[in-house]
């Protein structure tokens, strides 16, 4: 099938914003199973929770877009833990490279991204990592 979308593209819904300070809602592309593309939740929102794979109606309902890791601070995500190898979910305080783009490359635990993010106190977080999506088990079948 045809897409307008590649496997660990940051993609979002297509709307017009009624307020300025309104939150976007991020997902990352899986690829596809049969005829159905496969997302990813990339931060809690209202509809989802962060890490949830939804199979949505339409592509149409969504643009591919390119975020920083400020986007993140404060939002509730996915994090693969670097030093004890744990999968965490919670509140990003602390972004390493705060106006670098976020891209996602393969890893042993599905896709990371390039930039590290810390959970805990804003100067010294306690936990640090990068973003993970991981695949559901749907896709090694």
């Amino acid at each position: 099938m045809k897409s307008q979308f590649t496997v660990g593209q940051i993609i979002r819904y297509k709307k017009q914003r009624r307020s300025l300070l309104e939150e976007d809602f991020y997902f990352v592309v899986l690829g596809f199973k049969g005829q159905s593309l496969w997302i990813q939740v990339l931060n809690t929102n209202p509809q989802y929770k962060a890490g949830c794979c939804i199979i949505p109606e339409s592509e149409d309902d969504f643009e591919p877009i390119e975020i920083y890791g400020y986007h993140f601070i404060n939002s509730e995500v996915l994090l693969y833990e670097s030093y004890t190898d744990e999968i965490v979910i919670g509140a990003i305080t602390y972004v390493e490279d705060i106006d670098n783009p976020i891209t996602f490359y393969r890893s042993k635990n599905g896709l990371e991204s390039n930039v590290t993010f810390g959970m805990g106190d804003d100067s010294y977080p306690t936990l640090q990592g990068k973003l993970l999506v991981e695949f559901p088990d749907v896709f090694y079948s």
